[in-house]
C-alpha cells in the first residue's frame, strides 16, 4: 500500500494505491507542482517558456531560454531550472510515451484525511518507505515544499530504476559523469550519447545534477537552513 497526505493552508491532497509503479507515478502526480506554488513560484509562466522556446531538440531549446527574475526569484533559480527541464523531457520525449508522470494533481486523489499532516508511506516488498511531518502554527512555506520536494525526488528516484532497469547508471558512470562540471555543455554532451534512449538520458542527466525535480543535493542547498532529513525505509522484502 501506498499512501500520501498532504494538509497546508489551502493545500489539501490525499492518494492511496495498491500498485507500486502506478503508486509511484501516482504520488509523482499528485504532489505535481504544489511545493513550487506554496513557494509562490510562477510555474506556468516557467512552463510556458519552456514550451514555447525554439529548438530542433531539448538541448537548443533549454540554451535559448532565460530565466525572468520575476518568474522565481534569485534563490529558487535551482527548483525553476527543474520546471523547465521536466517540461522539455515532456515536450521532447512525450511522443515514446511519456517517461515520467505527469503532472496533473488529479490522479485519483481526494481530499486530505488527517488534519495537519504531512505524510509518504510506501509499504510494499520492493520498498518500505516513511516521511513524515506534522505542520504547526509557526511552520514556513519552506518547510513544506522541502517536505513535499524531497518525497517527489525520492519517489520518481524509485519510479524510474522499477519501471527503466536497463537505463540504471553503473558505478564507473557515475564516477565519470561526477567528473564533469554541471554545464550545458556536459549536458550537451551526454545528450549526444544517450539522447535517443530517454529514460537512460534522463537518469544520466540527474546525476550531472539536471533533474525533472530537484534532487536532494538541490534540495540541501536551496533550504540551507533546514534539517532535510531523508526517507526512512529499508531493504526490499523477501
Amino acid at each position: 500500500m501506498i499512501r500520501l497526505n498532504m494538509d497546508y493552508n489551502d493545500v489539501g491532497v490525499y492518494y492511496e494505491s495498491t500498485r507500486l509503479l502506478d503508486g509511484l507515478g501516482g504520488v509523482y502526480t499528485a504532489i505535481g507542482h504544489l511545493p513550487y506554488k506554496v513557494l509562490g513560484i510562477d510555474v506556468e509562466k516557467i512552463r510556458s517558456m519552456a514550451m514555447d522556446a525554439e529548438g530542433a531538440d531539448m538541448i537548443a531549446a533549454l540554451q535559448g531560454i532565460k530565466m525572468p527574475r520575476d518568474a522565481c526569484g534569485a534563490d529558487y533559480r535551482p527548483l525553476c531550472e527543474s520546471i523547465v527541464f521536466e517540461a522539455l523531457v515532456e515536450r521532447y520525449y512525450d511522443s515514446a510515451g511519456g517517461i515520467i508522470p505527469k503532472n496533473n494533481n488529479t490522479v485519483g486523489t481526494t481530499p486530505a484525511r488527517f488534519k495537519n499532516k504531512l505524510f509518504f508511506v510506501c509499504d510494499e516488498k520492493e520498498w518500505v518507505a516513511v516521511k513524515k511531518m506534522s505542520v504547526q502554527p509557526d511552520t514556513t512555506p519552506r518547510e513544506v515544499a522541502a517536505f513535499m520536494l524531497g518525497v517527489r525526488a525520492s519517489v520518481l528516484a524509485k519510479y524510474m530504476e522499477l519501471k527503466y532497469p536497463e537505463a540504471a547508471v553503473t558505478t564507473e558512470l557515475e564516477k565519470k559523469i561526477g567528473k564533469k562540471r554541471k554545464s550545458m555543455g556536459a549536458l550537451a554532451e551526454l545528450f549526444a550519447e544517450y539522447g535517443k534512449n530517454a529514460a537512460k538520458f534522463i537518469v544520466v542527466a540527474n546525476v550531472l545534477g539536471y533533474s525533472a525535480t530537484p534532487t536532494h543535493e538541490t534540495l540541501k542547498k536551496v533550504f540551507s537552513e533546514l534539517k532535510l532529513p531523508g526517507i526512512r525505509g529499508r531493504l526490499a522484502r523477501g
